[in-house]
């Protein structure tokens, strides 16, 4: 399942209609288009990303934090691929190693929303469970490929923290 449609789910759920949440055809950033979804929907529907008080606030919030988690792994993903340009094999070898990681991601997240069938708080699950999946295959595509056996520093940070509280850091430096 992609971001966008856990958006338009989300949507849903909490009566706002699709919200927009839809891929568009050709576009070449899609994972900068379901942040801006996102972020449309938290302004829409008035969720409160800080204290996360009501099931809506989770539902909104956490599809927010999952399309920012997914736009980091595909800016992680984009510069693993141009670092293997040179290396056919290599490149294919990573694509097909992310199609399978979003079919299992997709598989291990509705085995979660199983567990809370008919509740309120199972899409919020879903949702938690892709965070923590998308936030794990950044850190593997950073080690695995991101990172040089000399000392010269990867081009991007390792993904340890949510991509909020790495913004939250940089800030304050």
């Amino acid at each position: 399942m992609t971001n966008l449609s856990v958006l338009a789910l989300l949507c849903v759920a909490a009566g706002l209609g699709g919200c927009g949440a839809q891929a568009v055809p050709g576009r070449e950033e899609p994972a900068r288009a379901s942040v801006q979804a996102a972020q449309a929907l938290v302004s829409q529907s008035g969720a409160d990303c800080e204290t996360q008080i009501t099931t809506l606030d989770m539902s909104v919030c956490g599809g927010l934090a999952l399309a920012l988690e997914e736009e980091r792994m595909d800016r992680y993903f984009k510069l693993a691929q141009a670092r293997l340009e040179p290396d056919a094999e290599a490149l294919r070898g990573l694509a097909e190693a992310q199609s399978l990681w979003a079919t299992y991601a997709d598989a291990e997240c509705k085995a979660v929303a199983r567990g809370f069938d008919g509740g309120s708080i199972q899409g919020v699950m879903t949702v938690g469970c892709r965070i923590v999946l998308t936030r794990e295959r950044s850190h593997t595509i950073w080690a695995n490929h991101l990172q040089y056996m000399d000392s010269t520093p990867p081009p991007v940070p390792e993904p340890l923290v949510s991509v909020a509280e790495e913004r939250a850091q940089t800030s304050a430096n």
